[in-house]
C-alpha cells in the first residue's frame, strides 16, 4: 500500500505520554532489582498473557491455563490449525525475543526468522517474500535502524512510525498484525526499556482495539499520522503501567532490610521522616540513609514532598501504618 504520509505535529497529549514512559524507563533499574526466580516469573506471566490477549485479537481465544501447558511442550511439525497452537507459537516467539533482544538487530533476515517462529508448529504455511516484499521490507528495516541510532530521534516517535509503515506493506499472506506487535516489544526493549518485557502490550491493544483499528483505517486512507501516534503512545503507557504496577507489588512483598523498616516505622508517626531526623532516630550513616530512603521513593514506599534542605518522606496516602499492602 502507498501512502503519502503527512507531517506529524506533536501534541501535549504525545509529550505527556511519552514524558510518563520515560520517567519509568529513568526507574526501571532500581524496580528491576528483583531476585531473578521473581523478575523471571513476571516476564513469563506477561508472555503467556500476550499469548491469551493475541488470541482474543484474533477472535479465537485460548485461556492463560490452557497456553501455560503448552508452551512448556516441544514444538511438533504437523498441521495443527488449532487456536491454541497458533497462540502457543506467538508466546513462544515473544520468549524468544525476550530471551534474544540484544543480539536480533532488525534485520530482513532476522524479521523473516521470527515470522517462520511465528508460524511454527500451527500448520500454517509461510511462502515468504516475494522480491518487491522483501526489498520494501528491508527499506523500512534500514530506515528504523538508523533512526534508534540517532540521539535527535526518540524511539517513542520512531517505533509507532515503523509499526503503520510495516502494516501498510503487509508484507506476508498472513500473520502481520502479530509481528508487528512482537517487532514493537523488540524494539522498545533494544531502545532500553526493559519494562516492555513485565506486561503484555497485546492487552493494551485488546483495550483500545476500536481506537486501533480507527486510527490504523484514517492514517492509511488519509496519510494523517497524529491519531495513530496518540492510540500507539497510549497502549505503551498502559503497557508501562501494568509493567509499574507488577513490579512494585513484587517489591512490597520482598522483606525490607532492617534500616529501610526502621525509615518505614519513623515515618509511620506521621510527622513526616527528613534525612536529618532519620539519621538522629537510627544513629545510621547519613549517606546510607539517603541510598534507603531513594530506594524506598522509587518503590512507591515513602512519597518525596518539598526540594534541597526543606525536602521530607510521607507514607503513600492511606498509608498509616507502615504497611505496604502486597496487592
Amino acid at each position: 500500500m502507498t501512502v503519502q504520509w503527512k507531517p506529524l505535529a506533536l501534541t501535549p497529549a504525545m509529550v505527556r505520554l511519552i514524558g510518563s514512559i520515560d520517567e519509568f524507563k529513568g526507574r526501571w533499574n532500581t524496580l528491576c532489582a528483583l531476585p531473578p526466580g521473581q523478575l523471571n516469573q513476571i516476564r513469563r506471566e506477561a508472555v503467556l498473557q500476550a499469548a491469551a490477549a493475541t488470541s482474543r485479537l484474533e477472535g479465537r481465544p485460548v485461556d492463560v491455563e490452557t497456553l501455560r501447558g503448552l508452551m512448556g511442550q516441544a514444538t511438533k511439525a504437523g498441521s495443527d490449525h488449532s487456536a491454541a497452537a497458533m497462540a502457543a507459537a506467538y508466546g513462544r516467539t515473544l520468549d524468544t525475543v525476550h530471551a534474544l533482544h540484544g543480539e536480533l538487530e532488525p534485520t530482513l533476515h532476522n524479521v523473516v526468522e521470527l515470522q517462520r517462529l511465528l508460524c511454527a508448529g500451527t500448520g500454517v504455511t509461510n511462502p515468504g517474500l516475494t522480491r518487491q516484499g522483501a526489498e520494501e521490507l528491508e527499506a523500512i528495516l534500514l530506515e528504523i535502524q538508523s533512526d534508534l541510532q540517532e540521539p535527535s530521534h526518540h524511539p517513542l516517535i520512531s517505533i509507532p512510525l515503523f509499526n503503520l509503515r510495516l502494516l501498510s506493506l503487509h508484507s506476508f499472506p498472513t500473520g502481520n498484525g502479530r509481528l508487528a506487535r512482537i517487532l514493537t516489544t523488540l524494539l522498545m526493549l533494544r531502545s532500553g526499556y526493559g519494562s516492555a518485557a513485565c506486561a503484555a502490550l497485546e492487552v493494551a491493544v485488546e483495550t483500545h482495539r476500536a481506537r486501533v483499528h480507527r486510527s490504523l483505517r484514517r492514517a492509511q486512507t488519509t496519510g494523517a499520522l497524529n491519531d495513530w501516534m496518540l492510540t500507539s503512545l497510549q497502549c505503551l503507557a498502559d503497557q508501562r503501567a501494568t509493567a509499574e504496577r507488577y513490579l512494585e507489588t513484587a517489591h512490597r512483598r520482598e522483606p525490607l532490610p532492617p534500616l529501610s523498616e526502621a525509615l518505614i516505622r519513623v515515618a509511620a508517626t506521621g510527622e513526616g521522616l527528613s534525612i536529618k531526623r532519620a539519621v538522629e532516630t537510627t544513629g545510621a550513616n547519613r549517606n546510607t540513609v539517603k541510598v534507603h530512603v531513594r530506594r524506598l521513593v522509587q518503590t512507591g514506599r515513602l512519597i518525596q514532598h518539598g526540594r534541597g534542605r526543606a525536602t521530607w518522606y510521607v507514607l503513600p496516602e492511606g498509608n498509616t501504618d507502615g504497611v505496604i499492602p502486597a496487592a
